[in-house]
């Protein structure tokens, strides 16, 4: 596969869900995404889960990351939970999710994704969701991140114009990709994505 690795896992809401259905990655990868979750109801709610066959069925993130041991864990939560809270508690509560994960699954490299941008014209009309917010709570969890087993990436540069706005022509909404799109955070991931060691492809 293209990913050449013991298989991925990515978590997240609406937009992992676009990049489980237009992305390059399926039948890759291992999907456990859901529209509309966020870092605070994540552990608690049951998500899609697709498979490598691209079988689909919904189970919670503890009882995937109990199944079986992932090479490399994807997490990308931050756009619902926008309205919600601080920055420290969204960071706090981030910083528990990988706890978790890391807890379950040892051996994996985790790979905490940034959030995507939104388009210039809702970050200028929303006083939640907009890009200085989302870039304050990038820069916090991008502090989880070591170097070591935990890296940050961030699909932003892939996407966005030289303001840091999600461009126009890439999204219908401002805040999702376009399916034709999704080459674009494709890209980002396999530009991004640390190899470490032999054992750990």
């Amino acid at each position: 596969g293209i990913f050449f690795l013991s298989h991925a896992l990515f978590i997240g809401d609406s937009r992992t869900v676009g990049l489980c259905e237009y992305g390059a990655l399926k039948g890759d990868a291992c999907f456990l995404a859901k529209e509309s979750i966020n870092v605070y109801n994540v552990m608690d709610k049951e998500l899609r889960f697709t498979d490598l066959e691209e079988d689909s069925w919904d189970r919670t993130v503890e009882d995937t990351l109990d199944e079986k041991q992932y090479g490399k864990v994807y997490v990308n939560l931050g756009v619902n939970e926008l309205g919600i809270g601080t920055t420290y508690m969204y960071y706090e509560k981030y910083r528990e999710l990988l706890e978790v994960i890391r807890e379950y699954q040892p051996g994996a490299i985790i790979y905490i994704q940034g959030i995507m941008h939104v388009s210039e014209r809702l970050s200028s009309s929303d006083s939640c969701r907009n890009n200085v917010v989302i870039s304050q709570r990038n820069a916090a969890i991008s502090t989880l991140a070591n170097g070591h087993d935990i890296f940050y990436i961030d699909m932003n540069p892939y996407v966005c114009d030289e303001n840091g706005d999600l461009i126009e022509d890439l999204s219908g909404d401002g805040i999702h990709l376009k399916a034709s799109a999704y080459e674009n955070w494709d890209r980002s991931l396999l530009e991004n994505s640390v190899v470490i060691g032999k054992g750990r492809e």
